[in-house]
């Protein structure tokens, strides 16, 4: 594991765009596996589910600061990160992001009407996500 650290608004975009790009993976076995014998496998089923959650996943917007997030990612090795590391590394973001929201509306006051309801809503999205797609599964070859 290594660390990572950047602004809340690229530790989201860097999130959103490894589920983006991971529910193309999944979306792109199944399309291949149309038409074919392997159409109706339960690995196939399971990456159509997995892909349509992974799409309805929406990058919510960013509160316009400065702060800055930590997290751990699984770095990348010659040969490339799994579809859960990768999907790993995304959560990790996020969670990190959520935490610091968490510190952020207990700092804020109770009466600001601008930054304290944007970064619960960002916060709430940001669990919304983490609830959806903590639960996905990317069978192997084989299952």
């Amino acid at each position: 594991m290594k660390t990572e650290e950047m602004q809340v608004a690229d530790a989201v975009s860097y999130a959103y765009g490894i589920i983006e790009e991971l529910a193309s993976e999944c979306r792109e076995v199944v399309d291949n596996a149309s038409g074919t014998p392997r159409e109706n496998t339960q690995r196939i089923q399971t990456l159509d589910e997995t892909a349509g959650t992974l799409e309805n996943q929406q990058e919510p917007e960013v509160l316009d600061t400065e702060r800055r997030v930590k997290f751990q990612v699984h770095p990348d090795k010659r040969r490339g990160l799994s579809r859960q590391k990768r999907l790993d590394n995304a959560i990790s973001a996020i969670e990190a992001v959520i935490a610091d929201m968490d510190e952020l509306i207990e700092a804020l006051p109770e009466d600001d009407e601008e930054a304290r309801p944007a970064a619960e809503s960002l916060r709430d999205d940001l669990d919304n996500t983490l609830g959806e797609v903590q639960g996905v599964e990317f069978p192997g070859m084989y299952g």
